[in-house]
């Protein structure tokens, strides 16, 4: 018989459903039956990417970045996501009873737990990264409390050396976890290049907006050709934004994938799914952090340092001296005994077995 699997992503942007695309693949292949779940532009892409499968409806985070500071950002908007966290709680409590669900696995809903099935929680943030070193052991105290409400938790990435997200997969002391090597439903393929620069933009709003505006404003002073993929998932709109811009509002599946292949070169946020996508494709790239969010300020300064790739604040954004400079940078080099799929595969078989 079939387990039943639900598959919960966070509605931050985009990257938490696209790195849930392989996951699924990789649960259908080992026999599982799999519905999905969550909200807003997340949502959206579940739907259109598994068209044949059913998408239910989470409570929305509703998370925007409007200032700088981290602190402010989470601070203001913090009642409003423990709402949501109680209310998808309660949610998941009637999707179990009514859609017979046998095993969860949670991409950062930290409300999608059920005490009497099997749930796993899915996070590369293992350990948050804050540069207040007191307020930081406090918050991942906290963290770890709730990650420790699932059965377990599984981390996308590759353990030691061979680590992309560094400090933030690294397991605490008391901490557990099982790496399962990075999720991307990108792909290497052997195609010509063709497309110029491509922007790949997402997250929160207002920052995406503003980035959006930025990129728009300076290429069309340039003489090269520009795609800007602006994320956004309501409805498919394509249009010329100058005689060198075309913008799409969004790719999914094979077609962002072969667009992507077929870049020179890639501009996106730092978001660790972007990084896992880059990694994947062994492309050169331009990372972006969304401003006030400290895990892809970190993630973006981790790579610059290793010159694998450039990184620019979108505050001093300069496409044209950014250009320039990423030429210098190596992109990311795989390495034969990285092989994620393996490390993914086992964790599924374990997780099927045990429920």
């Amino acid at each position: 018989m079939r387990k039943r699997i639900l598959v919960v992503a966070l509605d931050w942007g985009l990257g938490h459903a696209t790195r849930c695309i392989p996951l699924v693949r990789a649960l259908q292949e080992a026999g599982a039956e799999v519905l999905l779940a969550s909200s807003g532009r997340a949502k959206d892409l579940l739907q259109t990417e598994f068209s044949e499968l059913p998408v239910l409806s989470l409570p929305a985070y509703g998370v925007h970045y409007q200032y700088k500071s981290m602190y402010w950002n989470m601070a203001l908007q913090m009642p409003k996501i423990m709402r949501a966290i109680g209310q998808e709680h309660q949610v998941i409590q009637q999707f179990v009873r009514d859609y017979a669900i046998q095993g969860i696995i949670s991409d950062n809903r930290y409300g999608c737990f059920h005490q009497h099935v099997k749930t796993i929680f899915l996070t590369h943030q293992v350990q948050l990264q804050i540069p207040n070193k007191i307020l930081q052991t406090i918050v991942n105290q906290i963290h770890q409390y709730a990650i420790h409400q699932f059965d377990a938790c599984w981390i996308p990435d590759w353990p030691g050396a061979a680590s992309l997200a560094g400090a933030l997969s690294e397991l605490p002391r008391n901490g557990r976890g099982r790496y399962v090597g990075p999720l991307s439903r990108m792909q290497a393929m052997d195609l010509p290049l063709s497309e110029d620069i491509v922007a790949v933009l997402s997250g929160p709003e207002p920052q995406r907006s503003r980035l959006e505006h930025l990129f728009l404003q300076q290429a069309a002073q340039m003489s090269r050709s520009f795609l800007l993929i602006q994320g956004i998932t309501d409805a498919y709109r394509e249009w010329q934004a100058a005689d060198n811009i075309r913008v799409v509002s969004f790719l999914t599946g094979a077609a962002l994938n072969a667009t992507l292949v077929r870049a020179q070169c890639i501009i996106c946020r730092s978001g660790y799914s972007s990084i896992m996508d880059l990694v994947a494709l062994g492309k050169p790239a331009i990372l972006i952090p969304t401003a006030g969010q400290t895990e892809q300020e970190y993630l973006a300064a981790r790579f610059a340092q290793r010159g694998i790739f450039y990184s620019q604040a979108q505050a001093d954004f300069d496409l044209r001296q950014a250009l320039e400079a990423s030429q210098t940078y190596t992109r990311w080099q795989q390495q034969a005994t990285q092989q994620p799929a393996v490390l993914l595969q086992r964790a599924i078989q374990d997780f099927l077995e045990q429920i």
